[in-house]
Parts: C-alpha cells; structure tokens; sequence
C-alpha cells in the first residue's frame, strides 16, 4: 500500500502500511509486522465567513456633448404684435 519513513528519537524506521480501515491499521515497521490503533485528533474545521458585499457604485451618467450652438432665427417674426383691442389700426371689420 504506502510507504513512510518516520524518525523517532533521531533512529529512521521504514513503515508500510498493509490494510488501514477506521481506526485499525496493518503495518510492517522495519519488516516486523504490527496490528496498530490509530487515534485521530479531530481537525478544526476552518469556519467560512462571508465577506461583507459592498452596494455596488452608481453606474456614472453617459456624457452627452454640448450641443452645437444654435444661432436665433433671422426672421422678423419675434417683433411681431398682434394689435390691441384699443388700437386704431385699419384691419378690416367685417
């Protein structure tokens, strides 16, 4: 199965574990064969925190160009008045 080298106390040992099935485990230490109990620490799960989500920034507004300028129209229309109903003008009556 798989192969380990450990180093106890500065001495080198070869182990291959044989069958590893929940707790028991078979293994060969240096050619010696060994039923062995495997105690397993329980891990820590890491716990996942979320990140905290940002109100995503208001889209800015398109940029419109200026608009050309624009002369005033050249006809005399702006100075006209209609009359009054006083005035004395010569409009016809019919």
């Amino acid at each position: 199965m798989k192969k380990f080298k450990f180093t106890v106390n500065g001495k080198e040992y070869e182990v291959e574990v044989k069958n590893y099935e929940g707790e028991n485990a078979e293994v060969i230490v240096d050619g010696t064969q060994y039923k062995v109990t495997v105690q397993r620490e329980e891990e820590e799960v890491p716990t996942f925190i979320a990140p905290k989500r940002q109100a995503p920034k208001p889209a800015a507004a398109p940029k419109q160009e200026a608009a050309p300028a624009t002369t005033a129209p050249t006809s005399h229309w702006h100075r006209f008045q209609a009359p009054s109903c006083r005035s004395t003008s010569t409009w016809a009556t019919s």
